[in-house]
């Protein structure tokens, strides 16, 4: 199925998705994330402003507050993404895109970031990423050399057996729903790169 094909049927499976299970789901999906080891040993997290329906932060954001973590979230500038320090929700007002940015200065380079928390409208089982179509984590991670762990966060209906793959698309490190958690083996050309059949399930 063609990209806009999918998109489009992915984001109307989210619509529908009632009230009670979103709120249920949402919560399920980021108790999962919270007890992974690789939320525990993050020190720096990169957070999203959740939209269109997709899986909310909320509850991931207080925790990593009390728990003494630094956070971020993207901000969409002239050059592309950019990781803005956060530290109160109420500072974000809505960017180019209709989402909620950080207004702050305290930028954050890409290497400080441990564990960057990802939303998308479908991902498959080998870690790939189908976004909105406007391309920006996908240059945002090809303008670096570094590449931070990376965690799709989504709900268990968006995913697909397999996607179309483009050379610029960034696979996942891990995938994580309100089912299950999904971590993917290394590849050629990264040392901790996904891509592949699911290493682990939980």
């Amino acid at each position: 199925m063609p990209k806009q094909s999918l998109r489009t049927a992915m984001l109307e499976r989210r619509r529908r998705i009632s009230m009670a299970d979103r709120a249920a789901w949402g919560q399920a999906a980021q108790s999962r994330l919270l007890s992974t080891p690789e939320y525990v040993a993050a020190n720096v997290l990169a957070l999203y402003s959740p939209v269109r329906d997709e899986v909310p932060t909320d509850t991931i954001f207080h925790a990593a507050r009390e728990a003494g973590k630094r956070l971020a979230y993207p901000r969409v500038a002239a050059t592309g993404l950019e990781f803005v320090e956060v530290s109160d929700l109420d500072g974000m007002r809505p960017g180019r895109f209709g989402i909620l940015e950080p207004v702050g200065v305290s930028l954050l380079p890409l290497a400080t970031i441990d564990l960057m928390v990802i939303p998308g409208v479908a991902y498959d089982l080998e870690g790939f990423r189908l976004g909105y179509g406007k391309g920006c984590y996908d240059r945002f991670f090809h303008g670096s050399d570094v590449k931070p762990l990376r965690a799709g966060f989504c709900y268990e209906l968006q995913l697909t057996a397999s996607l179309p793959v483009e050379n610029h698309d960034i696979a996942m490190h891990l995938l994580i729903t309100e089912s299950r958690i999904l971590r993917f083996a290394p590849q050629l050309g990264e040392v901790a790169a996904p891509g592949g059949t699911p290493l682990t399930t939980s």
